[in-house]
């Protein structure tokens, strides 16, 4: 009886016509309810990295043929630095996730797309693309500090923080290289991030930066560097420590990430408490 029930859906099935589907190049702001839900299915944390290539990308809704009414879903792309196209989120409502695979290949295939980050903590995305894949590589650690784990103190206490002024970042700059060049006097004005600096007898050892989510709300990505002759003294730790005391006190979570082969990096986080269960996958169609 039961294999007579598959047979009969089966006829069913092959029988109905496939749906098709249409896409079209929009914008994120004009679609915030569609993004909120994408984002409630995030089941990690997300970093500055992650945001900024979802928010700036190229933003395009996905709708079924002949119900234009309302789209169905949507997907980012960004042209990175080496001239590949990446697809850096990918989401459909639940009653579609049975067509997901078909309106995937369909993006793949009309913007000619082999490349794509996606987070571990996105389920449906990870799936599709694993589907698809012919290569991955690790690309980042994503750490989350929503749990406060015992760890030894700083070496260097908040006595040794200063938050840093528009007027000193010519000199930061100098100091750090091209780490913050992403980062505008215009933001830092505005209050968008912070940077501070550990100082000991009139020396800059290393610059932190509070940069809190965009569209993860309630979080604050936490980075730092060091400058060469003062690393291994406890900097990197002391400035994420300090850092993520400050994002509590104003009622936010700290994260971070790193680059997935960065193990100095890895270990500041592991060190300060923070712990990562979320990967950024660079993936190859």
């Amino acid at each position: 009886m039961t294999g007579g029930a598959n047979k009969e859906q089966g006829d069913w099935k092959m029988n109905q016509k496939k749906k098709e589907y249409l896409l079209k190049e929009s914008t994120m702001k004009g679609n915030k309810k569609l993004f909120r839900e994408y984002m409630k299915s995030i089941t990690g944390v997300v970093d500055d990295f992650w945001e900024s290539h979802v928010i700036n990308a190229d933003f395009y809704l996905i709708f079924e043929k002949n119900k234009e009414e309302e789209a169905i879903g949507f997907f980012t792309l960004f042209k990175e630095w080496d001239e590949n196209t990446y697809i850096t989120s990918f989401y459909v409502r639940a009653s579609y996730v049975g067509e997901s695979q078909r309106i995937f290949k369909k993006i793949l295939d009309q913007y000619k797309i082999i490349k794509a980050y996606i987070l571990t903590c996105d389920e449906l995305f990870l799936s599709i693309g694993l589907d698809y894949h012919s290569k991955v590589n690790m690309q980042a650690y994503l750490f989350d500090g929503s749990v406060m784990n015992e760890v030894r103190p700083p070496e260097f206490g908040r006595d040794k923080m200063e938050k840093v002024s528009v007027e000193e970042m010519p000199e930061i700059r100098e100091i750090t290289g091209d780490f913050y060049d992403d980062f505008s006097d215009k933001d830092l004005r505005k209050g968008k991030y912070e940077l501070y600096k550990i100082v000991e007898q009139g020396e800059i050892l290393g610059v932190g930066i509070l940069a809190p989510n965009k569209l993860k709300k309630g979080y604050t990505a936490c980075g730092e560097i060091v400058l060469e002759e003062h690393r291994k003294k406890g900097v990197a730790r002391s400035l994420q420590l300090n850092m993520a005391e400050i994002c509590r006190e104003r009622g936010s979570i700290p994260v971070g990430g790193c680059w997935y082969g960065n193990t100095n990096s890895r270990k500041t986080f592991d060190s300060s408490g923070r712990y990562s269960k979320t990967r950024i996958l660079n993936v190859t169609f």
